[in-house]
């Protein structure tokens, strides 16, 4: 089998897979008190888990996401009124906002955590654990590259 095919039954794979996941969080939740939150009020608060400082700025989740600012602020609206996010001036810079989870957000993301792991968990039991170390190292690869183009296009 060529690369190209090779990388194209990956990014497929991938896509499928995000996909099932996705579907299969949404069934849970549905079945949970938490409020409904949409694919992409998640994305939003998956920059704010994923920080490494546990918050995010309106500007640096819109380069992430690759959506405009205005978005990313109508989508934290929504979230601040579920009350999963609070807007705190920076610290650093009085002109800047940023973006944290509050104590609903950070139940919220325990619980989606919870979540994920047991869905991965289903999903991955049939699977040694030296493949699933693979996984690990190969999607970890992946991303360590996204992240490296995504820093070169920014510098452009």
């Amino acid at each position: 089998m060529e690369k190209e095919e090779t990388y194209s039954r990956v990014w497929k794979l991938l896509f499928q897979t995000a996909e099932a996941l996705r579907n299969a969080h949404a069934r849970t939740v549905a079945q949970t008190p938490m409020p409904e939150v949409t694919i992409s009020q998640m994305r939003v608060m998956s920059c704010i888990f994923f920080s490494s400082t546990g918050s995010a700025k309106i500007k640096d989740i819109a380069a992430e996401l690759g959506i405009t600012s205005g978005g990313v602020s109508q989508i934290v609206d929504n979230l601040v009124k579920y009350g999963l996010v609070e807007r705190r001036i920076d610290d650093n810079d009085r002109r800047a906002v940023s973006i944290s989870l509050s104590p609903d957000g950070q139940r919220c993301r325990v619980e989606v955590g919870k979540t994920f792991t047991e869905i991965a968990g289903r999903m991955l039991a049939d699977v040694s654990e030296e493949k699933l170390q693979a996984v690990i190292d190969v999607l970890g690869k992946m991303l360590g590259a996204a992240q490296k183009e995504r820093q070169l296009q920014e510098r452009e």
